[in-house]
């Protein structure tokens, strides 16, 4: 997104770019936001905690691998995929299909019994009939408090996968205007070639804005533990100073 959003700028303003644009195009404004506040805050909160070798060894991984990180792993984490039974969780119970019979003299010939007569046909047909047309017993088991808070909890887990899959849904079909979005537009704006441009920026911005403040909120988070910790430091310090003090 950050390349293609930098190409498309380059071109409409290929003729007159200067670097004072890198302020006043909001676009670009907001991607250099997003994209220094984030990766300019790793190298400083490595460098705080006295860390940095990683960045040099590892950051080039991290930014090829991380799209999956995002796209695969926190749908399958969301989703909770590692809990589907598919229904059979727990079931136990093996119906009796019965045995083959073979015959005496060769072990790979097996006896079928097949009726042949009219009486033999009547009588398996009434048996079936019989075993077809029979009311089944259904006893009704208990339901203990946990398999209770079991099936509220699935029910919880998957309607709030639902929730959040519609809710992408309605974000991207707003967003792009598919599915003939465009046809609500104004009646000024004619043809479908529309494409929502206002609406895209807008999105993009809040979205580019949105990881600039959580990854903020996350180093002013990591510099407040490292303050906590260097001040429980120097009192454990102090204490083990002023407990030796006292023997000596």
């Amino acid at each position: 997104m950050a390349v293609k959003a930098i190409q498309t700028i380059y071109k409409e303003h290929k003729h007159d770019f200067t670097f004072s644009l890198i302020f006043t195009e909001a676009r670009f404004r907001d991607l250099i936001v997003a994209t220094s506040s984030t990766y300019l805050l790793y190298f400083i909160g490595s460098f705080m905690f006295l860390e940095p070798y990683h960045m040099f060894t590892s950051f080039i991984q991290y930014l090829l691998l991380s799209p999956a990180y995002i796209n695969v792993l926190n749908i399958y984490a969301f989703c909770n995929i590692h809990d589907i039974s598919w229904g059979t969780k727990g079931v136990s119970a093996a119906t009796d299909l019965g045995i083959a019979k073979s015959a005496h003299d060769n072990d790979n010939e097996l006896e079928l019994l097949i009726p042949i007569t009219r009486k033999q046909i009547n009588t398996a047909y009434n048996k079936l009939y019989d075993k077809f047309t029979e009311q089944t017993v259904h006893t009704e088991s208990a339901i203990s408090e946990e398999e209770k808070d079991t099936f509220y909890f699935a029910l919880v887990r998957s309607m709030t996968v639902l929730t959040w899959m519609f809710s992408n849904f309605i974000i991207v079909a707003l967003v792009t205007e598919t599915g003939g979005l465009y046809e609500l537009t104004p009646d000024d704006i004619q043809g479908t070639d529309y494409l929502p441009k206002h609406r895209t920026t807008v999105f993009l911005s809040i979205i580019l804005w949105l990881v600039a403040f959580m990854a903020l909120f996350r180093f002013v988070g990591a510099f407040f533990y490292l303050v906590g910790r260097l001040g429980d430091f120097f009192r454990f310090r102090q204490r083990k100073s002023r407990h030796s003090g006292f023997y000596v």
